[in-house]
């Protein structure tokens, strides 16, 4: 409809004009919006995320055994079973445990309660630091699949009717 009412290089132009709008509608966002939106974290990112948050959540926990009285072979165990939530045992851990596991008898019933006690104990600082980054930045995602597996492992610790 333009086509009748301009002349060829008025039409050329507007043609122009429309592909430059059109080009820079598409390069403009797709390089501004880089820099001034945030991103999403890619897997890689937030699974060093989430480790890091896990080293400092089980770190917490092992703060807050330090503070309480614990017989020397209680204390060993609890400090295991959290280092290991972050697999920060050794295989030689693994074999020092075991060996010393098999060479003495099971704990009594008092032991087990003490250390299961210490153990939620642990798992409730852990789960305060989560509460505590949580509320400091966004990170609800992957901080609820840290929270979950606190709450499982309790969930766990606390079923009495079968042995752990």
């Amino acid at each position: 409809m333009i086509i009748d009412n301009v002349s060829s290089a008025q039409f050329d132009m507007i043609v122009l004009a429309e592909m430059l709008v059109i080009i820079l509608s598409m390069v403009v966002p797709s390089i501004v919006f880089r820099f001034i939106l945030d991103h999403d974290m890619s897997s890689k990112e937030t699974g060093k995320q989430i480790q890091r948050l896990r080293q400092e959540m089980v770190k917490e926990g092992l703060r807050a055994v330090e503070k309480i009285y614990l017989p020397e072979n209680i204390r060993e165990s609890v400090v295991y079973d959290s280092r290991d939530q972050k697999s920060a045992n050794s295989f030689a851990d693994f074999w020092h445990q075991w060996a010393k596991a098999s060479r003495y008898p099971e704990f009594n019933e008092q032991e087990k309660e003490l250390e299961q006690r210490a153990l939620l104990w642990a798992f409730r600082a852990e789960r305060q630091y989560l509460d505590m980054v949580s509320q400091k930045g966004n990170r609800r995602d992957y901080l609820f699949e840290l929270y979950n597996e606190i709450l499982l492992v309790e969930s766990i610790l606390l079923d009495t009717e079968n042995e752990y």
